[in-house]
């Protein structure tokens, strides 16, 4: 099952991805004001702070690439591109992009990219 999909489908992806993209503009911006603050003067307490501000900017750059594959889908829908596999033009199947909205290939690219190591 590729190629077009339907409004409703259509529609329903969006709103999913408008709402991921919401959830997390709001997260990522929570990261930011806990990042921002600037680190204890004493060494110890500093040192015991750093690792936990560590996962939370790890978190942030994954946040931060999922935000940037959200935004990329959500124009490939104002483009009438969304659901075609970017690597070799087929439809992407409608159960691949329920469960990845925000895919931008096929199963068998994805594949090929990962064996390549993109």
């Amino acid at each position: 099952m590729g190629g077009r999909l339907d409004r409703k489908t259509l529609e329903e992806m969006k709103g999913r991805l408008e709402r991921r993209l919401a959830e997390l503009t709001k997260s990522l911006g929570k990261h930011d004001k806990l990042t921002s603050e600037p680190l204890p003067s004493d060494w110890e307490e500093a040192s015991s702070i750093k690792p936990e501000m560590d996962v939370v900017e790890s978190l942030e750059r994954g946040e931060a690439k999922e935000i940037r594959m959200i935004r990329d889908a959500l124009e490939r829908m104002k483009e009438g591109t969304y659901g075609i596999c970017a690597g070799c033009g087929n439809g992407i199947p409608v159960e691949r992009l329920m469960a990845r909205p925000d895919s931008e290939l096929c199963v068998s690219c994805k594949e090929i990219r990962e064996r390549k190591g993109r």
